[in-house]
Formats: C-alpha cells, structure tokens, sequence
C-alpha cells in the first residue's frame, strides 16, 4: 500500500516536471507529419491527435531491454493520467521492427501491457515509412543480424504541445530542446 502511494507520487511529479519543462522551452516549429497503421488496423495520422499532447517513443515489441522498460513506465503514466482525469494526452509508440510488429502483434502487446487503446497508439507501417517518420523526430536505429536493434535514442520521449509543436525531448540525461 505504502509502496503504492510512492509510486502514484512519483509518477505524479513526473507529469508535473514535464509539464513545468515543457511550457519554459522555446516553440520551435511543427512536428514532422506522419501516418501510419495503429494496432487495430486503422490509419492514424499526428493531424488526427491535434489539441492533444502528444508524447512519441520508438520501441519494438522483441527487445531484450529498454523498450519494456519504457514501456512499463509509460504504462504507469497512462494510468496516473486516467486517475488525475488527464484526456487531452496521448501515447503514441511508433515500432523500429514493422516486419514483425504487425497490427496484430501490436494489438497482443497492447492487451499484455495493459495499454488503452484510447489514450495509447501503437504504429507500424512500411519499413521505408518507419525509417523517415524515425529520421524526422531525430532517431536513427539499425537492426543486427541477431534481431537486436541498436537505436540512437532507445529511451527517448518527444512531446508535442496541443498545437503539434515538438516541446520537448526526454531522454535519459533529461531534458534537450528538439530542432527540427
């Protein structure tokens, strides 16, 4: 029970960090467009999530490490979300491995995660289209021939205000402005 309340602390002054950070950064221009194919099959675009923050991370379903481990954690803040009544934010993880990651997988990850497909899209789409929707936001990844995939940002957050300006960039260090 004790460690419970920790926890929902915790989480709670993480939203409240990153909204502080985000409202002193400097606006620096839109975010880079995509569409791609969401866990149910459906199309999803950025314009779709418009007066929505919107936080976007790179994952894939098969890594051994730091994806669950982000994933884990913004599972916690999707239910901090829900409980403080938050609706205007939305988690969208976009796949580094569309091969294996198709709308189905995604939909298995979603259900084992426990996300809400309300509040969180998982994107997959053409390799190609993974690749510049990735290079856009400034994460570059390649795939070893052991399946792992090396990422230069594997723990990275962008988040974009309701406008669809990019705020932020989270990564490990903290936060760093984003330029487009």
């Amino acid at each position: 029970m004790i460690g419970q309340r920790i926890a929902v602390l915790m989480l709670t002054l993480l939203v409240t960090a990153i909204t502080a950070v985000a409202e002193q950064l400097p606006e620096i221009g839109p975010a880079p467009a995509f569409e791609l194919t969401a866990q149910d099959g459906g199309r999803l675009s950025l314009d779709d999530m418009k007066g929505k923050v919107v936080a976007v991370s790179f994952i894939y379903t098969a890594c051994p490490d730091v994806c669950p481990l982000l994933s884990y954690k913004l599972r916690g803040i999707q239910d901090e979300l829900e409980r403080a009544g938050h609706t205007d934010v939305v988690l969208v993880s976009i796949t580094m491995d569309p091969e294996h990651d198709t709308p189905d997988h995604l939909k298995s990850y979603v259900n084992w995660l426990g996300a809400d497909p309300k509040r969180w899209a998982f994107l997959t789409g053409a390799k190609d289209d993974i690749r510049k929707v990735a290079r856009h936001y400034g994460i570059y990844f390649k795939q070893h021939s052991n399946g792992v995939i090396g990422s230069s940002a594997p723990s990275n957050l962008v988040w974009m205000e309701r406008t669809g300006k990019p705020a932020n960039l989270l990564t490990r260090e903290g936060p760093a402005p984003v330029a487009f």
